[in-house]
């Protein structure tokens, strides 16, 4: 199978070009962008969405056994809204979820894959195209890459920052990549790796404050816009947090279930604040997060008490999963000191060989903490 994605950007909309040639086409279904449904009428009929939608399919031009080819555009999108794309003069951020059509998700199987565009584009995990690039590639990388057109962006050796060039901006791109690059170079020293990452920042200037992103640092791509009304640098510290800890994630363990948020949440909350701050910063953020557990009424429940639906849908028990796991990683770092790094590092090495789901038998060994089933399964308060 070979998929082709064409991107014709014009100032602040894209027209996409998707074609797929296989020989046995009617075996791949393939999905819409996020939230618009399957795809499996794709050969049968023209797929046209109400006008309150991003994408609009405009025609099916052409399909065979062996061959689809459908148009469609990115409309005018100037609000930022989490999970969805955003469009504004000369400049543009999707991802793949919520802008391509995608075949159905398949975790071993892998084929080639060709995006051309008219102007340059960012693609994280990819790099910087600024005509035709072909790799070979998986559902699970596709299915999480970030897209972005701007004609203002910054890179700095491990980082690209591209940022809305009618934005605000309540932080400046230059700032935020030199702060930002220093955090991933001793990542990427400490854990082995050599992760590019793309950032793709706007904002909005409302009376109202908070971040939203779409987006992950599991698959090197970060979007995220900012709501305020004013600059500080209690805002600029909490954006620099924040990156680093959805950029952490890919460096954390990434496969797991809700019963293992505790660690890759918390320790991600811990590792991206102990590997970018100041001792007196780190000291300050270790009082307001260890507060924030001490003073949740879940701390004392057990780990098998969340489930999936109680996650979701209980604010502050999953605001457990990341104070618990804070806490924990605190006490251990406290009690084991340089050798608690270690052992972290190696656990995530082993995962993303092994490419298996956490397992809190595992994680024991890896921490040989006489207090883990108390602290962790049992729901006992961490004395840190």
């Amino acid at each position: 199978m070979h998929i082709f994605y064409d991107f014709a950007i014009n100032n602040d909309n894209v027209i996409i070009d998707f074609k797929c040639i296989s020989n046995n086409l009617e075996k791949n279904l393939f999905n819409l962008p996020h939230s618009y449904g399957s795809a499996n009428n794709l050969f049968n009929d023209i797929v046209v969405l109400n006008s309150n939608v991003i994408i609009h399919y405009n025609y099916l031009i052409h399909t065979t056994k062996k061959n689809i080819t459908v148009q469609y555009t990115f409309r005018n999108i100037n609000i930022f809204q989490q999970h969805h794309a955003f469009s504004n003069k000369n400049f543009i951020v999707f991802n793949s979820l919520n802008g391509l059509i995608l075949p159905k998700y398949n975790t071993n199987k892998k084929f080639n894959i060709t995006f051309s565009t008219n102007k340059i584009i960012f693609i994280s995990g990819v790099g910087k195209i600024n005509k035709n690039h072909t790799m070979l590639c998986s559902c699970d990388k596709l299915y999480n890459l970030m897209f972005v057109y701007s004609t203002k962006w910054v890179d700095v050796s491990n980082t690209v920052v591209c940022y809305d060039p009618n934005g605000y901006l309540f932080i400046e791109p230059n700032y935020m990549i030199r702060k930002i690059n220093k955090f991933i170079k001793l990542c990427n020293k400490l854990f082995g790796k050599d992760a590019t990452f793309l950032i793709s920042y706007t904002d909005q200037k409302v009376s109202t404050n908070g971040i939203s992103t779409f987006g992950s640092g599991h698959y090197m791509g970060v979007n995220f816009s900012v709501m305020s009304n004013k600059k500080s640098n209690l805002l600029n510290s909490e954006i620099f947090i924040y990156l680093c800890h959805e950029l952490f994630h890919f460096y954390n363990v990434k496969k797991s279930s809700v019963n293992q948020k505790w660690l890759t949440e918390g320790f991600t909350e811990f590792f991206c604040r102990f590997f970018s701050l100041n001792t007196d910063d780190f000291e300050n953020e270790i009082t307001k997060l260890s507060n924030n557990y001490y003073n949740n009424k879940y701390k004392n429940v057990k780990n098998s008490y969340i489930t999936e639906n109680k996650y979701w849908n209980n604010h502050e028990l999953r605001q457990l999963c990341y104070t618990k796991g804070f806490t924990y990683a605190l006490y251990l770092y406290k009690t084991q000191k340089d050798t608690f790094i270690k052992n972290f590092i190696k656990m995530c090495k082993y995962y993303k060989k092994s490419n298996n789901e956490l397992d809190n038998k595992i994680i024991k060994k890896f921490f040989n903490d006489p207090n883990f089933e108390n602290y962790i399964i049992d729901g006992k308060t961490i004395v840190s």
